[in-house]
């Protein structure tokens, strides 16, 4: 159904396939200039089922008066009940207000539904006394959702599901069935995988166990526990295994949504990202370490020449690995008669970071006069290969997938043997070149539209982001000046062995 329906929904005016659910979305006035958007899952696969949702959500909102609905909210305030605490201490303690767990159900759940329509609010409508009403009813929103998830919980302890399957699923099962889903070849050797299988031995269970063993509160609680726990994995590595436990839920709910429905993502926990201060940063190489690393008196290089254009290619562009390792014959081009390489997201391994990384960047003089050009041209009419295939040919695995690790068995093992890098030494690895590269081409005083450009950085303004366009020349006469003047012995010698 959801193939068939994919052209369908493309062309609908409310409808959008999102994950293979339909979600309603539609503008709605501008306000304060900016652009507004309403989006809700219409929790359903089903094309004509999602139409007919849609169709009422629509006139739902078109018959939405922002005046009735502060009226509305008003009235509820004045039936909640509230339970006061003392907030301070001392002279200074005050009595704060919060939503009483007393309140019935049928009033919590009106309050959720109210919510859920708060975005089709226009603010620049409303007057003093209305915002007051409506901040308030903000404030106590997120109260609320606490204690129907506390009260969902209770429900599902007490009432265990026992669901009526078309096909008894193992963990292994659903796993796989979302990682193919992602176009992983080999689900089983995939890290989300591993990852999935660790965790779930921390609570006696195994990857193929039962689905249904896996899909109860307490359960996913023990789970979020053993998350919550381990002190060797930051914030923002909890908030993604907890990402694989909501997908694992989401794609069981596709497979039998009759049967397995998303109510248990309420009780997952928020981890809050990794602070800057905390996070490993990549170091730029030294100038000395650089020298010892492209030294010709070591043949690693020489062995592996693809290694070696790999490095130069981040040196002096500053991309990241997976843009580099993937880059195609056809993405050495001409462009306003200057040499580029042309970083472009047209093929499933190529995985751009952001919109800023798909670009054009004229290839530097230095790297110009080492022969990059050549040994492309060369390589490409020697082994008879099409625009469409990759440089380097180990970027992908004999399955088809990713190389990951194309670099951490080839240039990061040398240069820890050569004692550049330590073996538990995050700071250094390929991600070093392009802080390399930034560096270099602040210090040769290029101006922060252009170094984005080069980068592929997106900018921190509109100015930067908008209106500082250049074209390709413009872009070379910049590009040009990054140069490694202290390598260039080394890179003479280095010409020389690549040529041969």
């Amino acid at each position: 159904m959801i193939k068939k329906c994919m052209t369908y929904c493309n062309t609908d005016k409310y409808i959008k396939l999102r994950n293979n659910i339909f979600y309603f979305t539609m503008e709605l006035p501008r306000q304060n200039g900016k652009r507004r958007f309403f989006c809700k899952s219409l929790h359903t696969y089903n094309y004509y089922e999602a139409r007919e949702k849609a169709k009422i959500m629509a006139e739902k909102i078109h018959n939405f008066d922002t005046k009735k609905f502060i009226n509305e909210i008003n009235t509820l305030l004045g039936l909640t009940v509230f339970d006061y605490e003392t907030v301070g201490g001392g002279n200074y303690g005050f009595a704060a207000r919060r939503v009483s767990p007393k309140n019935n159900l049928e009033l919590l759940e009106h309050w959720v539904n109210l919510n859920s329509q708060k975005d089709l609010v226009q603010l620049d409508q409303l007057t003093p006394g209305e915002k007051i009403i409506y901040n308030q009813f903000n404030f106590f929103s997120s109260q609320v959702l606490d204690i129907l998830k506390d009260i969902q919980g209770k429900q599902l302890n007490q009432q265990p599901v026992q669901p009526k399957l078309t096909k008894n699923y193992t963990i292994h099962d659903i796993l796989v069935f979302l990682l193919k889903k992602d176009g992983v070849a080999e689900p089983e050797k995939d890290r989300k995988y591993h990852i999935m299988q660790n965790n779930l031995k921390s609570i006696n269970m195994g990857i193929k166990s039962n689905y249904t063993d896996f899909y109860k509160p307490n359960v996913i609680q023990d789970l979020c526990d053993v998350i919550r726990k381990n002190n060797k994995i930051n914030g923002d590595t909890k908030r993604k295994h907890v990402r694989y436990i909501k997908e694992l839920i989401t794609h069981a709910n596709v497979l039998e949504p009759d049967v397995y429905k998303t109510n248990l993502l309420n009780i997952l926990p928020k981890f809050d990202k990794t602070p800057k201060s905390e996070k490993n940063p990549h170091f730029p190489y030294s100038d000395e370490q650089l020298l010892q690393m492209f030294d010709p008196k070591y043949d690693y290089f020489k062995n592996n020449p693809d290694q070696f254009w790999a490095c130069m290619i981040a040196l002096f562009t500053g991309s990241r690995l997976n843009a580099v390792i993937t880059l195609q014959y056809g993405d050495i081009i001409q462009k306003d008669g200057v040499d580029c390489i042309q970083f472009i997201k047209n093929h499933p391994l190529k995985q751009l970071k952001t919109e800023a990384s798909e670009r054009i960047v004229p290839i530097p003089e230095q790297l110009l006069n080492m022969g990059f050009v050549q040994f492309v041209q060369k390589q490409k009419q020697k082994l008879k290969k099409t625009d469409s295939d990759f440089i380097f040919p180990k970027c992908q695995t004999k399955n088809g997938t990713y190389n990951g690790k194309f670099v951490g068995r080839g240039v990061l093992k040398f240069i820890t043997e050569i004692g550049i890098k330590g073996s538990t030494d995050k700071k250094l690895d390929f991600h070093s070149f392009r802080n390399n590269a930034s560096i270099k081409l602040q210090n040769a005083g290029v101006t922060q539209s252009y170094i984005n450009d080069i980068i592929g950085w997106e900018g921190e303004n509109t100015m930067l982001k908008s209106y500082s366009k250049h074209t390709v020349p413009q872009i070379k006469q910049q590009v040009d000046k990054l140069k490694y003047d202290f390598l260039q012995p080394h890179f003479d010698k280095w010409t020389e062995i690549m040529k041969k």
